[in-house]
Protein backbone atom coordinates (compact mmCIF):
# COMPACT_ATOMS: atom_id res chain seq x y z
CA UNK A 1 0.00 0.00 0.00
CA UNK A 2 2.93 2.62 0.82
CA UNK A 3 4.14 1.79 -3.00
CA UNK A 4 0.92 2.81 -4.19
CA UNK A 5 0.78 5.97 -2.15
CA UNK A 6 4.39 6.82 -2.84
CA UNK A 7 3.92 6.29 -6.35
CA UNK A 8 4.64 9.70 -7.55
CA UNK A 9 7.96 10.07 -5.45
CA UNK A 10 9.38 6.47 -6.59
CA UNK A 11 8.81 7.61 -10.13
CA UNK A 12 10.97 10.50 -9.96
CA UNK A 13 13.53 8.16 -8.38
CA UNK A 14 16.44 6.22 -10.74
CA UNK A 15 15.28 2.99 -9.34
CA UNK A 16 12.71 0.37 -9.77
CA UNK A 17 9.84 -0.92 -7.67
CA UNK A 18 12.06 -4.15 -7.09
CA UNK A 19 15.21 -2.01 -5.87
CA UNK A 20 12.26 0.04 -3.46
CA UNK A 21 11.42 -3.29 -2.01
CA UNK A 22 14.72 -4.43 -1.54
CA UNK A 23 16.05 -1.35 0.21
CA UNK A 24 12.80 -1.39 2.24
CA UNK A 25 13.02 -5.20 3.91
CA UNK A 26 16.37 -5.43 3.99
CA UNK A 27 16.04 -3.80 7.90
CA UNK A 28 13.99 -6.26 8.02
CA UNK A 29 15.66 -9.23 7.45
CA UNK A 30 18.64 -11.54 8.94
CA UNK A 31 20.82 -8.53 8.06
CA UNK A 32 18.94 -6.05 9.54
CA UNK A 33 16.40 -6.60 13.26
CA UNK A 34 16.08 -9.98 11.95
CA UNK A 35 12.22 -9.74 12.11
CA UNK A 36 11.74 -11.46 8.64
CA UNK A 37 14.20 -14.59 8.61
CA UNK A 38 13.13 -17.22 6.02
CA UNK A 39 13.31 -20.71 6.17
CA UNK A 40 13.27 -22.43 2.49
CA UNK A 41 12.14 -25.31 3.46
CA UNK A 42 9.71 -25.08 6.37
CA UNK A 43 8.08 -22.03 4.43
CA UNK A 44 8.15 -23.74 1.50
CA UNK A 45 3.91 -23.67 1.10
CA UNK A 46 3.44 -19.36 1.74
CA UNK A 47 7.07 -19.00 -0.12
CA UNK A 48 5.22 -20.54 -3.11
CA UNK A 49 2.04 -18.60 -2.86
CA UNK A 50 3.79 -15.55 -2.33
CA UNK A 51 5.45 -15.95 -5.24
CA UNK A 52 2.83 -16.80 -7.85
CA UNK A 53 0.77 -14.47 -6.07
CA UNK A 54 3.49 -11.41 -7.33
CA UNK A 55 3.91 -13.22 -10.72
CA UNK A 56 0.07 -13.08 -11.81
CA UNK A 57 0.42 -9.51 -10.20
CA UNK A 58 3.17 -8.27 -12.59
CA UNK A 59 2.05 -10.56 -15.91
CA UNK A 60 -1.60 -8.57 -15.62
CA UNK A 61 0.55 -5.04 -15.46
CA UNK A 62 2.84 -6.03 -17.87
CA UNK A 63 -0.68 -6.91 -20.36
CA UNK A 64 -2.52 -4.00 -19.58
CA UNK A 65 0.96 -1.90 -20.28
CA UNK A 66 1.27 -2.99 -23.25
CA UNK A 67 0.03 -0.57 -25.93
CA UNK A 68 1.44 -2.11 -29.04
CA UNK A 69 -1.60 -2.80 -31.46
CA UNK A 70 -1.72 -7.00 -32.07
CA UNK A 71 -1.40 -6.05 -35.58
CA UNK A 72 1.83 -4.36 -34.68
CA UNK A 73 5.48 -6.54 -36.08
CA UNK A 74 6.65 -6.09 -32.35
CA UNK A 75 4.47 -9.20 -31.62
CA UNK A 76 6.20 -10.98 -34.13
CA UNK A 77 9.23 -12.37 -31.90
CA UNK A 78 6.30 -12.50 -28.72
CA UNK A 79 4.38 -14.82 -30.87
CA UNK A 80 7.45 -16.69 -32.37
CA UNK A 81 8.57 -17.53 -28.38
CA UNK A 82 5.05 -18.26 -27.34
CA UNK A 83 4.13 -19.99 -30.36
CA UNK A 84 6.30 -22.74 -31.63
CA UNK A 85 9.44 -22.30 -29.52
CA UNK A 86 7.78 -22.73 -26.10
CA UNK A 87 6.22 -25.57 -27.72
CA UNK A 88 8.82 -27.71 -29.39
CA UNK A 89 10.85 -27.11 -26.42
CA UNK A 90 8.46 -28.39 -24.28
CA UNK A 91 7.74 -31.14 -26.28
CA UNK A 92 11.56 -32.00 -27.00
CA UNK A 93 11.96 -32.23 -23.06
CA UNK A 94 9.18 -34.52 -22.71
CA UNK A 95 9.76 -36.56 -25.78
CA UNK A 96 8.94 -39.94 -24.48
CA UNK A 97 5.45 -39.11 -23.22
CA UNK A 98 2.69 -39.63 -25.60
CA UNK A 99 0.50 -37.44 -27.43
CA UNK A 100 -1.98 -37.14 -24.43
CA UNK A 101 1.23 -34.51 -23.32
CA UNK A 102 1.49 -32.75 -26.36
CA UNK A 103 -2.83 -32.04 -26.27
CA UNK A 104 -2.47 -31.09 -22.68
CA UNK A 105 -0.31 -28.26 -23.57
CA UNK A 106 -2.43 -26.73 -26.63
CA UNK A 107 -4.99 -27.13 -24.45
CA UNK A 108 -3.38 -25.64 -21.98
CA UNK A 109 -2.12 -22.52 -23.87
CA UNK A 110 -5.40 -21.80 -26.33
CA UNK A 111 -7.91 -21.96 -23.05
CA UNK A 112 -5.82 -19.99 -21.14
CA UNK A 113 -5.72 -17.11 -23.67
CA UNK A 114 -9.12 -17.94 -24.40
CA UNK A 115 -10.41 -17.66 -20.99
CA UNK A 116 -8.24 -14.39 -20.04
CA UNK A 117 -9.19 -12.79 -23.02
CA UNK A 118 -12.85 -13.25 -22.84
CA UNK A 119 -13.06 -12.02 -19.36
CA UNK A 120 -10.69 -9.15 -19.77
CA UNK A 121 -12.75 -7.69 -22.52
CA UNK A 122 -16.39 -8.69 -20.79
CA UNK A 123 -15.09 -6.73 -17.32
CA UNK A 124 -14.41 -3.19 -19.33
CA UNK A 125 -17.75 -4.20 -21.65
CA UNK A 126 -19.90 -5.00 -18.27
CA UNK A 127 -17.41 -1.49 -16.77
CA UNK A 128 -18.72 0.71 -19.54
CA UNK A 129 -21.94 -0.37 -19.29
CA UNK A 130 -22.51 0.39 -15.61
CA UNK A 131 -21.23 3.64 -16.25
CA UNK A 132 -23.07 4.73 -19.40
CA UNK A 133 -26.23 3.36 -18.53
CA UNK A 134 -26.72 3.31 -14.88
CA UNK A 135 -23.69 5.61 -13.83
CA UNK A 136 -22.71 2.87 -11.42
CA UNK A 137 -19.15 1.43 -10.59
CA UNK A 138 -17.12 4.63 -10.93
CA UNK A 139 -13.74 4.51 -9.68
CA UNK A 140 -13.95 0.46 -8.68
CA UNK A 141 -11.07 0.16 -11.58
CA UNK A 142 -8.50 -1.27 -8.83
CA UNK A 143 -11.22 -3.84 -7.77
CA UNK A 144 -12.23 -4.68 -11.21
CA UNK A 145 -8.39 -5.31 -11.78
CA UNK A 146 -8.35 -7.77 -8.96
CA UNK A 147 -11.10 -9.50 -9.39
CA UNK A 148 -10.11 -10.01 -13.05
CA UNK A 149 -6.82 -11.24 -11.78
CA UNK A 150 -8.29 -14.01 -9.78
CA UNK A 151 -11.53 -14.59 -11.66
CA UNK A 152 -9.05 -15.48 -15.05
CA UNK A 153 -6.41 -17.25 -12.89
CA UNK A 154 -9.17 -19.46 -10.67
CA UNK A 155 -11.15 -20.41 -14.15
CA UNK A 156 -8.22 -21.30 -15.54
CA UNK A 157 -6.97 -23.28 -13.07
CA UNK A 158 -10.59 -25.14 -13.48
CA UNK A 159 -10.20 -25.43 -16.79
CA UNK A 160 -6.43 -27.45 -16.53
CA UNK A 161 -5.27 -24.50 -18.55
CA UNK A 162 -2.09 -22.01 -17.56
CA UNK A 163 -3.27 -19.90 -15.44
CA UNK A 164 -0.42 -17.40 -15.59
CA UNK A 165 -1.14 -16.73 -19.32
CA UNK A 166 -4.79 -16.52 -18.60
CA UNK A 167 -3.90 -13.43 -16.17
CA UNK A 168 -1.31 -11.75 -19.12
CA UNK A 169 -3.82 -12.66 -21.55
CA UNK A 170 -6.90 -10.77 -19.55
CA UNK A 171 -4.37 -7.86 -18.77
CA UNK A 172 -3.85 -7.77 -22.53
CA UNK A 173 -7.12 -7.59 -23.65
CA UNK A 174 -8.50 -5.36 -20.45
CA UNK A 175 -6.04 -2.61 -22.03
CA UNK A 176 -7.45 -3.21 -25.75
CA UNK A 177 -11.06 -2.77 -24.96
CA UNK A 178 -10.75 -0.15 -22.81
CA UNK A 179 -8.71 2.15 -25.74
CA UNK A 180 -12.04 0.95 -27.72
CA UNK A 181 -13.92 2.15 -25.44
CA UNK A 182 -12.35 5.31 -24.63
CA UNK A 183 -11.79 5.79 -28.29
CA UNK A 184 -7.86 6.90 -27.17
CA UNK A 185 -5.45 5.18 -30.42
CA UNK A 186 -2.88 2.72 -29.64
CA UNK A 187 0.46 4.43 -29.10
CA UNK A 188 2.92 2.91 -31.08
Amino acid sequence: MLMAVARGLIARLPLTGAMVYLFANLPLGPAGVGVLIPDIEGDLRPLRKLTETGLVIALFAIGMYLRVPLSDRLWLLTLRLVGPAMIVTIALLYAGLSWTFAVSVVWGIVSALGIGWAFGAGVVILATRLRTRYEQALGLEAFFALGLMALSYGCALLAHGYAFIAVFAAGVALRREEMKATGRQVDN
